[in-house]
């Protein structure tokens, strides 16, 4: 039912499609007391606090019957970057240690060769 929720960008309290509503919300404290109608299920989301990244589902059975309130954590995916091969420092220096060890033998041999 979640991916209903997520169509289009709705207003406060704007419904989304058949029984899904989204709502943004002021405080955490709200959500307790929210009315939801029976068959219905909403997305609770505090835009005051952008930080904390909450989103409270709550719904109500066809029957009246609450559900449990279930709560995620929001947080923002950010896309790792393509096509760039990176190291670390430390993975770096054990490279360069490696070749600084590889010229010393070959110009050790160099030199036993003159």
């Amino acid at each position: 039912m979640a991916a209903n929720m997520w169509g289009s960008a709705p207003a406060t309290g704007q419904q989304v499609s058949g029984n899904s509503m989204i709502s943004f919300i002021n405080d955490d404290s709200i959500v307790a007391n929210y009315p939801v109608a029976p068959g219905y299920t909403v997305a609770l989301i505090n835009v005051n606090d952008p930080n904390d990244g909450k989103m409270f589902i709550k719904s109500i059975a066809p029957n009246g019957m609450p559900n449990q309130t279930r709560v995620f954590s929001l947080q923002e995916i950010t896309p790792k970057p393509q096509g760039q091969d990176v190291v670390s420092r430390k993975e770096f220096e054990a490279l360069q240690g490696q070749l600084q060890q590889i010229l010393a033998v070959v110009q050790k041999a160099k030199e036993e060769v003159k």
